[in-house]
């Protein structure tokens, strides 16, 4: 197919075309990427979202406003929240629970 395009490119005196690449050609000195999406969220960003959510439950902002702040989806702030791949790096945001998370659950251990 590509020599048909040829042909008609020099039949209408246009320069052949290059061949296309499907991915970018990398930068020599670039590092490798890992495989997959790129984080959509930089480190600052999701240590922003981690101390606004370690706030008091009465100023803590919910997931669905700071995913419409910082344009993203709700899934990925909360996997930025808990540090799952690809937002592994740093600590967690504490847990939020009252004590009535603190007691553990005795009743289900089959005592």
């Amino acid at each position: 197919m590509s020599a048909d395009l040829d042909r008609l490119l020099a039949a209408l005196g246009a320069p052949a075309a290059a061949p296309a690449r499907r991915t970018p050609a990398p930068a020599a000195d670039a590092p490798p990427r890992p495989r997959g999406r790129p984080p959509a969220l930089t480190p600052a960003e999701v240590r922003s979202l981690r101390r606004r959510r370690s706030r008091p439950l009465a100023e803590r902002p919910r997931l669905d406003q700071l995913a419409a702040e910082f344009r993203v989806s709700v899934v990925t702030v909360r996997r930025a929240l808990r540090a799952l791949p690809p937002y592994d790096f740093g600590d967690p945001a504490p847990p939020g629970g009252g004590p009535h998370r603190d007691r553990g659950s005795g009743r289900f251990l089959g005592a």
